[in-house]
């Protein structure tokens, strides 16, 4: 028995574009994606020879969940930050080094929580420069 194979594509693109118009979960899913907003691009701040990556987005400041936790001597992770409320991080595309990615950022009050559920003494020393100089610079511009 012979069976009949359709032509083959003329490109990866081609059949690609073939397979997402001929399933109709997929156009479904489609028509809900909604396409990541622009990158943001970071302005790198360095303390101890460590860096934290800061955004400014709307009127307030936000900064990488990851970097923060380093500088804290903790890790950030998404279990860590169920102390916080909703409003206190989200995962924001971030420019930075040349390369785009999906960055767990906090804003400004969720960076002083995290500072404040994971006391150490030297976190006063982080706090202070945040408010002295991170924040100041990045409101100047």
């Amino acid at each position: 028995m012979k069976t009949l194979t359709p032509d083959p594509p003329r490109s990866n693109t081609d059949y690609t574009h073939t397979l997402l118009n001929n399933h109709a979960a997929t156009q479904r899913a489609l028509a809900h994606y909604q396409v990541d907003p622009e990158p943001l691009n970071s302005r790198i701040f360095v303390r101890h020879r460590l860096q934290l990556r800061v955004v400014w987005l709307g009127d307030q400041m936000w900064c990488c969940a990851r970097d923060l936790g380093r500088l804290m001597g903790r890790t950030l992770g998404r279990k860590g930050l169920a102390k916080l409320d909703a409003d206190q991080h989200q995962e924001l595309p971030i420019r930075s080094h040349g390369a785009v990615q999906d960055t767990l950022m906090l804003s400004e009050s969720g960076a002083y929580a995290m500072l404040l559920y994971h006391y150490h003494p030297e976190n006063r020393h982080l706090r202070q420069w945040l408010t002295h100089e991170v924040v100041p610079a990045m409101r100047c511009g």
